[in-house]
Order: C-alpha cells, then sequence, then structure tokens
C-alpha cells in the first residue's frame, strides 16, 4: 500500500516518531514512556525491545553492558543496541513468542499512561507504519511490522469494546 505523508491525521496515523499526529509519535516504540514491566522498568518500548532480543539469543548473560537499555530511548535505544550486536528482530523460532511478549508491553504502555490510552481511544483513523525521508520524498512500509500496527489496532478495538 502506498501512503501519503500530507494524509498523516487526515487518513491514516502514522506510528512514527516523526508522524504528524500526536497520537502517532506516542505509539511509537521510540517514545518515552516509562513502563513496568515483568521484566523491569524501561524508559521505552525501543529499550525494551532490544533488552528482550538480547534476552532471548542469551547475550544477557554475555554482558554487563545491557541494564543501560532500560534507560534509553528511542534512537539511542536501537544503536546502543545494534553496537553491542543485538539485531533489530528476533529470530524466526523466537517471532511468535516475542510478539506475545509485544503485546503485554504495548498494554503495559496504554494501562500505565492514562492520556495515550484515552488519545488512543478516541482515535478512529487507520494505524500504519512508514518511514519518510529525503527529497524527493521517499516512503518505506516495512512489512516485518506489520503484527506491531495490527496489536495496536487491537488493543484500540479492546479498550472501545
Amino acid at each position: 500500500m502506498r501512503f501519503d505523508p500530507n494524509q498523516d491525521g487526515l487518513s491514516h496515523i502514522n506510528i512514527y516518531s516523526k508522524g504528524k499526529t500526536e497520537l502517532g509519535r506516542q505509539l511509537t516504540n521510540f517514545s518515552h514512556f516509562p513502563i513496568q514491566t515483568k521484566d523491569g522498568k524501561f524508559n521505552s518500548v525501543e529499550g525494551w525491545w532490544y533488552w528482550q532480543i538480547a534476552k532471548q539469543n542469551g547475550i544477557l548473560q554475555k554482558t554487563g553492558q545491557l541494564e543501560k537499555l532500560r534507560t534509553c530511548i528511542g534512537m539511542e535505544a536501537k544503536n546502543f543496541g545494534r553496537n553491542i550486536g543485538i539485531p533489530d528482530w528476533p529470530t524466526t523460532n523466537k517471532m511468535a513468542e516475542f510478539q506475545t511478549m509485544f503485546q503485554e508491553v504495548a498494554q503495559a504502555k496504554i494501562d500505565q499512561h492514562v492520556t495515550l490510552k484515552q488519545n488512543l481511544i478516541q482515535s478512529s483513523l487507520p494505524l500504519t507504519h512508514y518511514y519518510v525521508w529525503g527529497t524527493p520524498i521517499k516512503i518505506h512500509s516495512p512489512k516485518e511490522a506489520e503484527w506491531i500496527t495490527k496489536i495496536w489496532e487491537d488493543i484500540r478495538k479492546s479498550l472501545k469494546a
């Protein structure tokens, strides 16, 4: 599907750190929304994301540096994770487990932040995720991330039920 970034907030909500809507910027893994998870506190879902992939890959036992991911937000978390050798995505054989854990973390983020929860409940435009950069404008909608958008849609649906 081809998205028009000029329609962000009008025909859809782009879950992206540089999205045009407050809700899209809030829902992104990069946003600074501290969350308490069963694995402890993280300042962003992105920090949790890399920490969890490291845990699944046994990297937690190999380095003492990973606790820094609890406080990282945005690109800081992504760059830190990459710099110490954590892959961007869980391995295929761990993907289903990771998606279940992500859903729990996304739900925790909503439950622990009332304003975000209200913003999601009040929204009705389709949620999507794509990156925008350059001149002329380039757009990339990663297929491997479609399940993330679906989780946010499912959470919104359950909140409105």
